[in-house]
Formats: structure tokens, C-alpha cells, sequence
């Protein structure tokens, strides 16, 4: 996105901060669910206690982010179990 305004790309309008919003950082349980902020970083999902003891694979798939597939994956296939 970032990217696309440096070059002015015409499609894009505007960029609007969230990091300010509350709860946009933070993890919280709601339920059987656990829901991650957008400004939620892989640092923060790995090393947070909630993840590790909820969804350990989670965790250990946010800590190397060069494993972006299997964590979709891994992010799918928990939905589909939870429904």
C-alpha cells in the first residue's frame, strides 16, 4: 500500500493510521475464539501466553514468518474446526 502511494497510483486515495485505535495491538480470547488485533505483530502471537496455551501452532507458525502458507493454512483449517 505504502508502495502504491510513493508512485502515486491513482487507485489509491488515502492511508489512514490505525496504530492509535484501541485494541487494534491486542490479543484477546472471546469465547472459543481468540481474535488478534490488526497491528498485531508475529512477535507479539508467538510470544503471547494466550496463543501458546490456545493455539500452539499458531504460535509457532507466527514466529517464522517466512512460513506465510502454512500459517494461512494453519489459520483455515482452525476456522473450519471451530465451526
Amino acid at each position: 500500500m505504502i508502495s502504491q502511494l510513493r508512485h502515486r497510483n491513482p487507485e489509491v486515495e488515502a492511508l489512514v493510521d490505525i496504530t492509535r485505535l484501541p485494541d487494534m495491538d491486542g490479543i484477546r480470547q472471546d469465547g472459543e475464539m481468540i481474535t488478534l488485533g490488526a497491528c498485531v505483530t508475529h512477535a507479539q502471537t508467538a510470544l503471547s501466553p494466550l496463543v501458546r496455551e490456545k493455539a500452539a501452532i499458531l504460535a509457532i507458525i507466527r514466529y517464522a514468518p517466512s512460513s506465510l502458507e502454512i500459517y494461512r493454512k494453519a489459520r483455515f483449517r482452525m476456522n473450519l474446526r471451530d465451526r
